[in-house]
């Protein structure tokens, strides 16, 4: 298993123990580019070690009137194929995103508020290939539907792709993949997006770790009684996730929790400059909430000023003064 081959160094990033409350998560898309859709999202919430929430959405972009219904038809139309030619199973088609779905800026919403509160309590996001699509495509998809972004940098990710990936690498019989360590194993001064990212991107011919072939590699279908017709459904394919981070943790013998952060002035320095990140993390969190009340007590103000400029003015009638009469010239 990659995971205790890591040094201290980089299991100090998630505090040496492998995450026990994290928010698993998926989406379907019709594609990575900006002008593609999530059709559906789905999380599974694990608190020590435990799935304690779960929850899947449909999104019913029929109900946007930006996106044109022959748009979203041929979208549906177009994954439905790619995914007939993989030999798989698209489920939102146009009926069940009438049935099932919701708004998409509810949905998107709810979902730019979840990843928040797993920034505010230091929960990791967990996905398969997660920095590769789902960051992506929900990035485009807050910026394009909420007309916000999220700061996805500042979360603690973990790509099960780039574990399952990484460690088939290392116990690969062809030389030429297993020697490549240092593209396998965590450099000097890496964050989490920047390992995980080179492990996803990093060239391993005949390897496979796709979702479904990492369950089977591990036997999880069998030990979990799956019907894995379900998968590409993003809550379920959630909890695939859940069971692989499970899975590793049960093969995990080395966690570096010993090491004193101040034995040496690197340790040290890396364990000030942390502290002052979350330092000033809080602070930016904090400026951001101050600008936003003050952006709404703005709006407040001038939507006032403009009610009262559209109000009819009240012109009052001249009369002429009693007892008096117009001079005659």
């Amino acid at each position: 298993m990659i995971i205790n081959h890591w040094g201290p160094e980089f299991t100090k990033l998630y505090g040496h123990v492998f995450p026990e409350n994290y928010i698993a998560f998926d989406c379907e898309f019709s594609g990575p580019t900006e002008k593609d859709l999530v059709f559906e999202i789905g999380h599974t919430l694990v608190v020590g070690c435990r799935v304690v929430d779960q929850l899947n959405i449909v999104l019913d972009w029929s109900l946007d009137p930006t996106v044109p219904d022959h748009w979203i038809r041929g979208a549906i139309g177009r994954i439905t194929q790619k995914m007939l030619h993989r030999g798989d199973r698209w489920r939102v088609q146009w009926d069940v995103m009438k049935r099932e779905g919701i708004h998409p800026k509810k949905a998107l919403d709810f979902y730019y508020k979840l990843f928040d509160v797993a920034l505010d309590k230091g929960y990791p996001l967990v996905g398969h290939n997660v920095w590769h699509s789902e960051v992506k495509v929900m990035q485009n998809q807050f910026e394009g539907t909420l007309d916000v972004s999220y700061p996805f940098e500042e979360l603690m990710i973990f790509d099960t792709g780039a574990i399952v990936k990484a460690t088939k690498a290392l116990e690969e019989g062809d030389e030429k993949i297993r020697s490549r360590a240092k593209g396998w194993l965590p450099l000097p001064g890496d964050s989490l997006k920047d390992y995980f990212q080179r492990c996803i991107h990093a060239q391993a011919p005949g390897i496979l770790w796709n979702l479904g072939q990492a369950i089977r590699d591990y036997d999880l279908h069998t030990e979990y009684g799956l019907d894995m017709s379900n998968q590409h459904q993003a809550q379920f394919d959630s909890q695939l996730c859940v069971y692989l981070m499970e899975e590793f943790r049960s093969r995990i013998t080395r966690t570096n929790k010993d090491e004193n952060p101040f034995q040496s002035p690197e340790t040290f320095q890396r364990t000030f400059n942390e502290q002052m990140a979350k330092k000033k993390l809080a602070k930016e969190k904090r400026d951001r909430a101050k600008l936003a009340r003050e952006q709404e007590k703005e709006n407040e103000w001038a939507q006032e000023v403009a009610e009262v400029n559209e109000r009819p003015s009240k012109k009052k009638k001249f009369k002429r003064p009693k007892g008096r009469r117009q001079r005659v010239v």
